[in-house]
């Protein structure tokens, strides 16, 4: 196999033949769009598209094809390049030969890292799904991307990459993956932008949290609200104060949750974003609901369901259609086809969102809905969709109640 890689690789001419080298940098093949931004040396050099059709034809690439959508609400994915593992490592190896490996490797962490900073603030709005999809495509790419810079001493390409990729790790579950590069990127002496540093701070918060590791996700809170508080970015304190509430909250410190919540709002409003508002409104809502004040809760959902509508963050939307789920399942009998039309929805969002955490979450409240109208077999089934999702994405948070939950039933 190998010296059949090598005939063909022979018979290309010299710009084929380095085309050749640098379309075995990407992993889990690109876009027509990557290779060209990546391969291309400009000036003079032959179109790289044209020289494509040339490695076609030796089969040493395969022809553009278009994946299959993530779903209904996914938009097109753009065509891909591939080619054989195999064929891929070849052209890796002559690639270090040429000591050329420096060079396309940094032009490829610099493609993925200006997609993942692209992505990273629209993982909250309209086009979620859209990124979220490409970040799928990608994330054999991004993986690399992270390898190389790590291997290279770039601590701050680590740290940028992963702040910018954390709501998509914890939405598709990457949990461990994502802290791993988190604290490879934090704890090094990277030189980034100190609004970088919070939000990835803030992540690594978040995916300590669902693990459990509250520890740890004190420690990343404080540090995050320290810098800050030094920089007073407004969004940038609403969404770490916001961390630091769903921290309390999680560990049922409700006023503490309550106060951290209402100080994001505040944050929030001065810096109009509806989004931050949104999750500031919910996490208040939850603390009333959990001090026992249903009203409120009720009167902060609404107006949480309000903001998110108006942001675009569909994510949100769905947790507060998860909570007005709750909320009705706790209202007796008469609110039980209501409680279970908020969950079917907020359900259908995360689906959509690709978040299996809260696909779980929802799965679980629906099970509690069964329990109490005696519908045991949905509930048991419901229970155990729910611990399967958590046990796939190492929620170490709340594996427990889902197992408790399928083992009283069956």
């Amino acid at each position: 196999m190998r010296d059949a890689i090598a005939w063909s690789y022979d018979l290309l001419d010299e710009p084929e033949q380095a085309l050749f080298r640098r379309l075995c940098v990407f992993v889990g093949g690109c876009t027509l769009e990557a290779a060209e931004a990546i391969c291309a040396d400009g000036g003079e050099d032959p179109a790289v598209l044209d020289l494509m059709a040339s490695l076609v034809g030796s089969s040493l690439l395969r022809p553009p094809v278009t994946p299959a959508a993530g779903g209904d609400d996914a938009p097109p994915a753009a065509p891909r390049l591939t080619m054989l593992e195999t064929i891929r490592e070849y052209g890796t190896e002559l690639l270090a030969e040429r000591s050329e490996t420096g060079e396309i490797g940094r032009r490829h962490a610099a493609y993925y890292l200006a997609l993942a900073e692209e992505a990273g603030p629209a993982l909250t709005g309209p086009e979620a799904i859209a990124w979220l999809t490409r970040l799928d495509a990608e994330h054999d790419n991004l993986r690399a991307a992270l390898r190389w810079a790590h291997d290279a001493g770039d601590g701050a390409t680590v740290l940028r990459l992963a702040a910018a990729l954390w709501p998509f790790w914890q939405q598709r579950g990457h949990l461990s993956e994502g802290r791993r590069w988190l604290s490879e990127g934090l704890d090094g002496a990277a030189a980034v932008a100190p609004s970088v540093r919070v939000n990835g701070l803030a992540g690594a918060a978040r995916l300590a949290m669902d693990q459990a590791a509250y520890g740890e996700a004190a420690e990343r809170c404080a540090q995050a609200l320290a810098l800050a508080r030094e920089l007073g970015d407004p969004r940038l304190l609403a969404a770490t104060l916001n961390t630091q509430g769903l921290l309390a909250r999680v560990q049922d410190r409700y006023a503490d949750s309550a106060r951290d919540y209402q100080a994001a709002l505040e944050q929030a409003r001065e810096a109009a974003d509806r989004g931050g508002e949104a999750t500031a409104l919910l996490g208040l809502a939850y603390a009333a609901m959990f001090t026992g004040d249903g009203p409120r809760a009720s009167a902060l959902a609404e107006e949480s369901l309000a903001a998110a509508r108006d942001s675009g963050d569909r994510h949100t939307l769905a947790q507060v259609l998860f909570l007005l789920g709750w909320a009705a399942g706790n209202a007796g009998p008469g609110a039980s086809e209501q409680a279970e039309a908020f969950g079917t929805e907020a359900l259908g969002l995360f689906r959509a969102l690709g978040d299996t955490g809260w696909q779980a979450e929802v799965l679980f409240m629906l099970g509690t809905f069964g329990v109490t109208t005696g519908d045991y077999r949905r509930a048991a089934r419901l229970f155990a969709d729910s611990l399967t999702l958590q046990r796939k994405r190492g929620d170490e948070k709340s594996t427990p109640g889902a197992w408790a939950g399928w083992r009283a039933r069956c």
